[in-house]
């Protein structure tokens, strides 16, 4: 993710930046801990109120989180990938930019294909809809 003012996960996460992190910087390493928040807040959602180390793994596991990302989120029992995929970027003048298409594939031979889906968009309070 860029910090381009356009993308409405870089608009929630500098509303968030002013509101709560009292002025700091904000930068791709603030882009990345908030996305990495805004997925640790879905995984504690679905692992529920009586919160254990085995409901956290097991929501883990079970997956389906959207978030700030550009292609899919890829974590089971079995798949401890991540994100399947990239998009090209290039910085110029300190700010990131994404460019071209943005692609997919497996962790193992499979192919590389083309992710065209419309990225999700974040809710208007900033906050996971609990699953």
């Amino acid at each position: 993710m860029s910090t381009d003012d356009s993308n409405p996960w870089i608009q929630l996460f500098k509303k968030v930046n002013t509101q709560y992190n009292a002025g700091a910087e904000f930068d791709n390493n603030t882009v990345y801990g908030m996305s990495v928040a805004y997925l640790f807040v879905q995984s504690l959602q679905a692992a529920g109120k009586d919160l254990t180390r085995n409901a956290l793994i097991s929501a883990v596991q079970k997956g389906g989180f959207q978030g700030p990302g550009l292609v899919p989120l890829r974590f089971s029992a079995t798949d401890h990938s991540g994100y399947g995929g990239e998009q090209l970027t290039r910085v110029q003048s300190g700010k990131q930019a994404y460019f071209g298409t943005a692609f997919e594939t497996d962790s193992g031979n499979g192919p590389v294909n083309e992710y065209t889906a419309a990225p999700a968009a974040p809710p208007a309070n900033g906050i996971p809809a609990a699953s």
